[in-house]
Formats: C-alpha cells, sequence, structure tokens
C-alpha cells in the first residue's frame, strides 16, 4: 500500500482491529473510504464507491465480496477495477477469485485473529512454486491461506501435541506465538485451556485445523468445532463450501455438522440459489448438485441438502454456524432417519 492508494474499509473496526489495514493507510497517507451503513443484500453502494473515489485496496470476508461479485455479474457493461483486496475469515472460494480477478480484483488470502493483533498469514506466491505449478492448480493454490509473516512463529500439533508433518495431508491444531501475540486472556478461565506449554515456551491454540505443505504455506481445514466426523472419518465443511460455490447455481452455501445416530455426525448443507434457477424442480437440482459433490467427495461423506433463501449472518458477515446447529440439532432424528 502506497499515498496513491485509497482504502474502502469494509472490515467493522471493531472485529480484528480492522484487520489492520486502516492504521496500514494512516501510516503512508492514503486516502480512507468509510462505506457507513450498508447490506450485502444490496452492494449497489459499495460498488459505487469502488468506481467514485477509484479504490484499488479493500478488505472483506468472502460472503461480501460473493455478494459484490452476484451484483457485477448481473449489470452490463462491467466496469474494471484495478483493485487488490483482502479477504479473510473463511476460506475464499476458488470461483469467486477467479471471477472477480476478470474484473480486475485480485483477491489475497490472508490470516490472523484478534489474539495476534491480527495478521500472521499473508499468501504470496514463491517463484520456484509458480514455476512447476500446472494450470488447474493455481486458484486452488491461491485460496490457502499462505506464509507466516516475520517474527511470528507457528507449529502444528497433533492430539499429543507431537509436531505433525508438512506433507500438505496431515492436519493438527495450529499453535502461534510472537512479540505481537497473547500469551494469557485477562482475568478469564479461558487462559487454562487456550495455551501450550509454560514460561517462556508458550504457543496460543487457534483452535484451527491447519495442514502446511512442503513449501511451507498453510491452508485451514477447518474449525476444530466445525469438523465433522461422520462414520470415524473427519470431513471438512470448508472443503465441501468451496465445491459447492463453483456449480453455476450457488449464489452462498455452508455446511454444518448435525447429529446422525448411526454414524454420530453427517453435513447438513444450507444453499441459496441463484435468482434464475430459485424456480427451477428443487429434486432435480439436489440431484445434480450432489453429483457434482460426487467428483471430489465419497458418497458417505455426502449432506443433506436444504434449500434456503437466506443464511444467517454474524455481524462481521460470517456464516453464523453456531444457530444453525441449535436451530438443526435434532433434524436427524429417528423419525427423519426412517424416511430417508
Amino acid at each position: 500500500m502506497n499515498p496513491s492508494d485509497p482504502l474502502l474499509q469494509l472490515v467493522p473496526l471493531y472485529h480484528v482491529n480492522g484487520w489492520g489495514m486502516s492504521f496500514a493507510a494512516t501510516m503512508v497517507g492514503a486516502k480512507l473510504v468509510f462505506p457507513g451503513m450498508w447490506s450485502t443484500n444490496d452492494p449497489k453502494p459499495i460498488i459505487d464507491l469502488m468506481i467514485n473515489e477509484k479504490v484499488t485496496r479493500s478488505n472483506g470476508v468472502p460472503s461480501i465480496w460473493i455478494s459484490i461479485l452476484n451484483y457485477l455479474r448481473a449489470i452490463d457493461p462491467k466496469p474494471h477495477f484495478n483493485m487488490k483486496v483482502v479477504s479473510g475469515g473463511s476460506e475464499p472460494p476458488v470461483a469467486m477469485m477467479r471471477d472477480l480477478s476478470e474484473l480486475g480484483i485480485e483477491v489475497i488470502h490472508a490470516y490472523g485473529s484478534t489474539e495476534t493483533s491480527p495478521l500472521t498469514h499473508i499468501y504470496v506466491i514463491k517463484p520456484k512454486v509458480l514455476s512447476r505449478m500446472r494450470n488447474d492448480e493455481y486458484w486452488p493454490h491461491r485460496a490457502k491461506q499462505g506464509l507466516p509473516i516475520f517474527p511470528m512463529e507457528r507449529k502444528v500439533v497433533n492430539e499429543y501435541g507431537h509436531d505433525v508433518p508438512w506433507d500438505g495431508k496431515t492436519p493438527g491444531e495450529l499453535l502461534e506465538r510472537g512479540p505481537w501475540a497473547i500469551r494469557e486472556y485477562f482475568n478469564d478461565k479461558r487462559t487454562f485451556d487456550s495455551f501450550h506449554g509454560e514460561g517462556f515456551d508458550i504457543w496460543w491454540r487457534s483452535g484451527n485445523a491447519v495442514v502446511i505443505d512442503e513449501d511451507g504455506y498453510m491452508k485451514i481445514v477447518d474449525r476444530l468445532k466445525d469438523l465433522i466426523k461422520s462414520g470415524g472419518e473427519w470431513v471438512s465443511s470448508i472443503d465441501m463450501e468451496n465445491y459447492l460455490m463453483a456449480h453455476p447455481a450457488v449464489y452462498e452455501t455452508t455446511v454444518i455438522g448435525v447429529p446422525y445416530p448411526r454414524w454420530g455426525e453427517r453435513p447438513l448443507t444450507f444453499v441459496v440459489l441463484k435468482p434464475e434457477y430459485k424456480d427451477k424442480n428443487k429434486n432435480a437440482l439436489r440431484k445434480e448438485l450432489l453429483d457434482h459433490l460426487s467428483s471430489r467427495f465419497a458418497k458417505w461423506q455426502l449432506p443433506e441438502i436444504l434449500f434456503v433463501e437466506s443464511i444467517p449472518k454474524t455481524s462481521t458477515g460470517k456464516f453464523d454456524k453456531k444457530v444453525l446447529r441449535d436451530q438443526y440439532k435434532d433434524y436427524f432424528s429417528k423419525e427423519k432417519i426412517n424416511e430417508i
């Protein structure tokens, strides 16, 4: 970011320090653009600001950029931008990143938390990695959380506290420490369960299940609390959501694990359809989506699909899985199982 880069601050300043970007803009003397009150149901005011203020930098969770992308798809002629935007909070769908890039909006995935004040990882591509990458690997690779920033430290451990290999396959919990990471919660009992080690060798437990590949790139598999264990095997809700987002009928989607008598848990998927698909036969669409998932997921991993008008979100635009888990905790009752 430099003084000629107007920043559209879409992330609320109360959310993880606004991801730190407003401070960076102030430090370099860049123009700050604040959107005021707006809704993902009507992103036109945001797009007007992007055009009128000649915005080149912005930030936001994927659901915000999905809303902006869908609006841009529907208008003609389409504006072209020169923007780099930071996406975080959850993994950006590959289809969203690719389609926004065609409109001049480059999505950069980053990762951090309130406890790390906030940034610890950002995606940059190493020349040696790019040189050996196939075309079909490029966008999935860009969806990773990326590489750690200096001088933050990280490690990934299994349930016994042992380091897991950097093979891009073996998941474990991400632990972090560094000069701007916390070492305890003030007067909060969470301190006892949220840290690993003792003394100077203390690490903050992120609660994220991640894998790291041989080049050091991190990918969040899921929040530990969001991982779905079905029939003794783990299912990543993030991977399922992102693959569903690649289907042309899907406007937005989220996946939760719901108690299931036979297998412990089963994925339950909520899908909001794009307007042009809402009058289509739902049974045919459901089969089409399951066939789409079958090319990536095993039969036992396939979810039950519910078509909904909207998905509840938090004040920062993330899907509120806590609300959905509470509302649908009894969805797979014994009576329901007998019907399936």
